[in-house]
């Protein structure tokens, strides 16, 4: 049997188990936790033991799928309420965010359903949340900024490295067009063999270089 199968009946653990309940002898799952503070599903649910960087994903998840379903247009902070404009085209007046008050039972539902779906919203907002998404966000600010500093400062270096680069290449165009180096005479004069094994060494490190000096830091 596995893990999830009763080991008496070898019936499955039912979906809403936390996953962790023991057997009962005979048949069922002692599921006397579900639904309490300390129940391993209360707990993930909570976000207990999830890393920093899961909870904030979660944070972003919901605030993300809470948004959709707002009251659209701007939300305005009055003497102790929210509002927004109209959101009934035969009501003139200024929406609560919250809802508004209503003798017609269908309007009053759909009132309190976009209360519901608005304070949902808010909550999910909450300071907590929204300061830890401010830091995360203060942290991969950070890291970019680092990122650019290191970025610039190889800009700087690729450009002086390509600098120099052009200044061998310079000096090598100048040794080839030194007489020593045209010297057809060359196996009798020792200095002329030397310069021109030179220039020639030069020219194939040069040629072994890269050509494209800003392929990496571009």
């Amino acid at each position: 049997m596995t893990a999830d199968l009763h080991p008496d009946t070898g019936l499955p653990r039912p979906g809403t188990c936390c996953g962790v309940c023991p057997p009962i002898a005979g048949g069922g799952w002692d599921c006397t936790c579900a639904g309490l503070p300390g129940c391993p599903a209360a707990l993930a649910d909570a976000g207990v033991g999830k890393s920093a960087e899961a909870a904030e994903w979660d944070d972003l998840a919901r605030l993300a799928q809470a948004a959709q379903e707002l009251t659209p247009g701007e939300w305005v902070a009055g003497d102790g309420w929210v509002y927004t404009l109209p959101v009934h085209d035969d009501d003139n007046r200024l929406a609560s965010v919250l809802g508004m008050k209503y003798a017609d039972r269908d309007r009053a539902n759909a009132e309190h359903d976009r209360a519901q779906r608005n304070a949902e919203f808010i909550a999910a907002a909450n300071p907590a949340t929204i300061l830890r998404l401010i830091a995360a966000l203060d942290k991969e600010g950070t890291e970019n900024m680092n990122r650019r500093d290191a970025l610039s400062f190889l800009k700087e270096e690729r450009d002086a490295l390509a600098a120099r680069l052009a200044a061998v290449e310079a000096l090598a165009d100048e040794w080839e067009n030194n007489e020593a180096y045209a010297c057809i005479a060359a196996s009798d004069c020792t200095r002329c063999v030397t310069y021109q094994g030179a220039v020639i060494r030069l020219r194939a490190v040069l040629s072994a270089a890269p050509t494209d000096t800003t392929k990496e830091t571009s």
